[in-house]
């Protein structure tokens, strides 16, 4: 071995990756990283401050109690509002009005109506795992349009 250089050079090239790498950590991992586990301590605080959105079947039964009576005598009582329409928190800031609903657009207000397959099974999905009295192919009546459950 006469020319040892390119392994040298080699090296090099990786001792100075790491020192980079290191630099790079130190400058930019946030100070109460690993402070007490793996995570950033001070995002428990960033958290708690955020505003609490409470989405249950009653808050949503304040306003729609008439679909909320329907609802209860329905064979999905008790899955939540939020399950099929997705998250109220912009629809029911923007109903109440206020400083909250300054902005809020209506596109952003209006909550999905609509059934579609996918929405059913993403509860009614045919597993192994259910028992089979599980009504797993019932959803073919809300969406009639959509093409029969194999089997």
């Amino acid at each position: 071995m006469k020319d040892k250089s390119h392994i040298y050079f080699i090296f090099s090239i990786i001792f100075g990756l790491i020192i980079i790498s290191q630099i790079a950590d130190w400058l930019l991992k946030p100070e109460s990283f690993d402070k007490f586990g793996h995570y950033r301590w001070n995002a428990i605080g960033e958290i708690q401050s955020q505003k609490l959105v409470n989405q249950n079947i009653k808050v949503c039964s304040g306003c729609h109690n008439d679909i909320f009576q329907l609802h209860e005598k329905d064979a999905h009582y008790n899955v939540p509002c939020v399950d099929c329409h997705g998250a109220g928190n912009l629809h029911v800031a923007f109903h109440k009005g206020g400083k909250d609903a300054i902005n809020i657009t209506v596109k952003q207000a209006v909550l999905k109506k609509e059934y579609n397959l996918e929405g059913c099974l993403y509860c009614h999905r045919k597993l192994a795992a259910r028992p089979s009295a599980f009504c797993w192919n019932n959803c073919i009546s809300l969406a009639p349009s959509c093409p029969p459950l194999p089997r």
